[in-house]
């Protein structure tokens, strides 16, 4: 089975990373691995993570400008939400865990089961 550029991130295989500089590759990542790529260049040449850089951005801003604002500004919103969302299910979760302690110091607790 042949590995992805992934599973050598994963793997720490910097060496077999690398080899995805060249442009024919490097155009084959998608952009969380052409980054990934940039941070592991970065390490030992700083000139080359920047023109990889620059090749992200340039990318992207020809992708978001055919992008419209009222799409541009759903996706911002729908990262809010998940955003708010992980903040809630956090804080239900912490209520949830003061609630079981609560009850658990109870004299009657003993007899009492909490059902998650």
């Amino acid at each position: 089975m042949e590995k992805s550029f992934v599973d050598h991130w994963l793997l720490g295989d910097y060496d077999q990373i690398l080899h995805y500089q060249t442009i024919g590759n490097f155009d084959k990542l998608n952009t969380l691995e052409q980054c990934l790529l940039t941070f592991a260049v970065l390490q030992s040449d700083k000139e080359a993570a920047q023109t990889l850089a620059s090749r992200i951005k340039l990318a992207s801003d020809s992708y978001t400008k055919h992008v419209p604002v009222e799409v541009k500004n759903r996706m911002f919103d729908t990262v809010l939400s998940l955003n708010n969302l992980q903040k809630d299910t956090a804080k239900l979760n912490l209520l949830k865990e003061v609630e079981i302690t609560r009850v658990a110091k109870r004299p009657e607790a003993k007899q009492v089961e909490i059902n998650e």
